[in-house]
């Protein structure tokens, strides 16, 4: 059974978005084909899910911000 993650949708042709990734999501996921994920925010994928993407070969990055409230600094973590 295909279950999008929470909140997912198109951003435009080749880019989505959602909140939040679980497990249930995952045969969903490998029907995108996707390259590249990007976790915005800060908090690391568990190590099941960074196993996924390397068996997947989907790269991914964590974006970080640091202080919201001001000019934050960002920065980004690389995945391998």
């Amino acid at each position: 059974m295909l279950v999008p993650p929470a909140g997912f949708g198109i951003a435009e042709e080749g880019i989505y978005r959602c909140s939040k990734v679980e497990t249930l999501n995952l045969s969903f996921l490998e029907t995108l084909n996707l390259k590249t994920i990007l976790f915005i925010g800060g908090q690391e994928p568990s190590k099941f899910f960074k196993d996924f993407f390397n068996r997947s070969s989907i790269n991914w990055s964590v974006l970080r911000t640091e202080d919201l409230s001001s000019a934050s600094t960002i920065s980004t973590l690389d995945n391998r």
